[in-house]
């Protein structure tokens, strides 16, 4: 969902006080803005127009991957890091995908990224747990100006290449029942929320 910072805060919030209320602790929050875009990846450089790509190539769905844009603040406040980057500087996870490259280029556009780190992690959220497509987490410095020329990019339907939204999840060793009445509350006053089970808990995730 877009909004800004504020907003977000507000909804923030609200699902700490409706969770305090209930009596649960959450565990390993989630907690960041993200953009994703999808193309065919060659090399360092990420295709994006379609009639640039390898339809009927073996290596179509080898190559496609799934590009997550991160800001830097959102990085640091959930892993404690105190990261900096220079406006060309990016830092990187492939996530069920290999990438080793020092650069990152968006073909179209002038994004044209060094790579000042490879992280060993990162804290994944919403459904890249069962997303059978490889992404590439990208920790960029500012939302909107480094990621500008991609949000006034356009599908041929008229419709914006790049989807922005928020994700907050968390896990809890909470009970069942507990789990359930946290999850209806939530669901009355959140659009469409997402519940994920996991193994030793369950996991709530908003997006």
């Amino acid at each position: 969902q877009d909004a800004d910072e504020e907003s977000l805060q507000s909804v923030r919030d609200y699902l700490n006080e409706t969770i305090a209320r209930h009596g649960i602790e959450p565990e390993n929050i989630v907690d960041h803005r993200m953009a994703d875009i999808s193309g065919q990846l060659f090399g360092t450089e990420l295709e994006l127009d379609p009639t640039n790509m390898k339809v009927n190539s073996p290596s179509l769905y080898e190559n496609v991957r799934w590009l997550s844009f991160v800001p830097l603040s959102d990085y640091n406040r959930m892993t404690g890091r105190n990261c900096t980057l220079a406006p060309d500087e990016i830092l990187i996870y492939p996530f069920k995908s290999e990438y080793k490259g020092d650069t990152l280029s968006i073909r179209g556009t002038d994004l044209n990224f060094r790579v000042k780190e490879h992280l060993d992690s990162f804290p994944t959220g919403g459904s890249f747990a069962v997303n059978v497509v490889s992404t590439i987490f990208v920790v960029v410095p500012d939302f909107t100006e480094t990621l500008a020329p991609l949000m006034e990019m356009r599908t041929e339907s008229g419709g914006e290449l790049l989807e922005i939204h928020w994700t907050y999840g968390f896990d809890t060793e909470a009970d069942a029942e507990m789990q359930i009445a946290l999850y209806n509350d939530l669901k009355e006053h959140l659009p469409d929320p997402e519940q994920i089970g996991m193994e030793g808990g369950a996991r709530f995730i908003f997006e």
